[in-house]
């Protein structure tokens, strides 16, 4: 039985890669139609792992963003020249974390 069906897929060679091809696209398409999207956004709240996020983004992104906002602020100063006379500039300080964290929380 496989025989003759390896004999006739041989000399109807195209014929065959016809019908995979029609199947393929009929499987996709189909599978289009009939399932849903793709979501990989699924926050749980109280988890370990939503836990070890939230401890990422005060550790390492708003830092980061806080060094930003920083120098950002840090260039908009005036810069004292050493021929002026009196004391330095302040520098101007760094913005409060308090509304940026519950930016990123909130996402």
């Amino acid at each position: 039985m496989l025989s003759t069906l390896a004999r006739m897929s041989t000399r109807h060679r195209w014929i065959v890669v016809a019908i995979w091809l029609v199947l393929i696209l009929g499987a996709v398409l189909g599978s289009r139609a009939i399932g849903g999207t793709f979501n990989n956004d699924l926050p749980l709240a109280g988890t370990d792992s939503q836990a070890a996020y939230a401890l990422i983004v005060m550790l390492v992104l708003v830092p980061a963003l806080l060094t930003i906002a920083g120098r950002a602020a840090w260039g908009r100063t005036k810069r004292r020249s050493s021929a002026e006379p009196g004391p330095a500039p302040e520098p101007a300080l760094e913005p409060e974390p308090e509304p940026l964290v519950a930016t990123l929380g909130r996402g």
